[in-house]
């Protein structure tokens, strides 16, 4: 009888340790493009920001001068966020618009196109 219970305890921890090494939860890939501010006085640095959570991904953040590339693929299963960031300092008053735009493929190799954009106010400077 004791070495029934033995072996049965045996099988169910195999079973519970191959059970865990087995399920990987994969997130769908995810990306974002934000902004330190969306309105600003002229001659004020706004810091732009791309995240993404992918198994790869080939992105770029583009507008008014700004070109901050974000490219790679992880080491290690499963998906991994990376980030970026890039800095404009508007010099006269209007709106920008920024655009975080390329490709993301999650762990499982589903493809996503990127298309995201931010749009910064730049007010004039006050006068002295």
């Amino acid at each position: 009888m004791k070495k029934t219970i033995k072996s049965i305890s045996i099988l169910l921890i195999i079973t519970l340790i191959s059970c865990l090494l087995c399920s990987s939860k994969v997130e769908a890939a995810s990306s974002s493009l934000s902004a330190s501010a969306t309105t600003v006085t002229a001659g004020t640095t706004v810091t732009l920001t791309a995240t993404v959570t992918a198994g790869a991904w080939n992105v770029r953040i583009t507008g008014n001068g700004v070109d901050q590339p974000l490219v790679g693929q992880t080491d290690v299963i499963g998906n991994k966020t990376v980030s970026t960031s890039a800095s404009f300092t508007p010099q006269s008053a209007g709106t920008y618009t920024f655009t975080l735009s390329g490709d993301i493929t999650d762990f499982t190799n589903a493809n996503t196109t990127v298309s995201k954009s931010v749009t910064i106010t730049v007010n004039p400077k006050p006068d002295t």
